[in-house]
């Protein structure tokens, strides 16, 4: 789909797309099982995707800091300078049961579980011996995109759909974004990290 082509190659030069508007492929009728198919969207992009950019993200804030170690740490292309408030599932318009039983969102695995990456998000980095221990300036902030990475399934299935389509469109965006703060990053790698200090907010 649309939507799965800017996931697995974000143009991130080009506008950022209309979520809202590509994710109403899942409201037609002729789409097979859509509010199924929209919630394995919301978890793949919750658990593999964000993930995936997180990951991306914060290999280059560690190439950079190894770089230059004693640059402060609020340059303004870390994935967790992520602002927006974090509103939990419970609070939105739930049915009493799921509409559809919790599965995996890939055919070759599990979903992997996002207690697991939120906890190697805390944990120092591995980083090389001359440059340990691992900075301070790497080590991950609580901010309120935690709170996507580690919701319950169970709740996901249970929420109504225009809710649902709303959400989605919040996390793509929320994943454009940091895309957009790697692709920063790497222009600025591919020049020495020459100008970075300009970036400090």
């Amino acid at each position: 789909s649309v939507i799965i082509a800017h996931l697995s190659n974000p143009q991130t030069s080009k506008k950022e797309p209309v979520w809202v508007n590509l994710m109403n492929h899942f409201r037609q009728e002729r789409c097979l099982d859509g509010v199924g198919n929209l919630q394995d969207l919301y978890m793949f992009l919750t658990r593999v995707a964000l993930p995936n950019a997180i990951i991306t993200n914060r290999r280059l804030l560690h190439e950079l800091y190894m770089a230059r170690r004693i640059l402060p740490r609020n340059v303004r292309f870390r994935y967790d300078r992520w602002t927006l408030t974090y509103t939990p599932l419970t609070s939105l318009p739930l049915r009493p049961q799921p509409s559809h039983a919790v599965r995996p969102v890939m055919r070759s695995a599990p979903t992997p579980n996002g207690a697991n990456f939120l906890q190697w998000l805390y944990e120092p980095l591995n980083t090389p011996p001359a440059h340990r221990p691992c900075p301070d300036q790497l080590l991950h902030r609580r901010t309120p995109l935690d709170g996507f990475l580690i919701e319950d399934e169970f709740i996901v299935r249970r929420v109504e759909p225009e809710a649902l389509y709303q959400r989605t469109a919040t996390v793509l965006s929320l994943f454009w974004w940091i895309e957009c703060m790697s692709s920063d990053l790497r222009r600025y790698e591919a020049t020495g990290w020459v100008g970075i200090g300009s970036e400090l907010r």
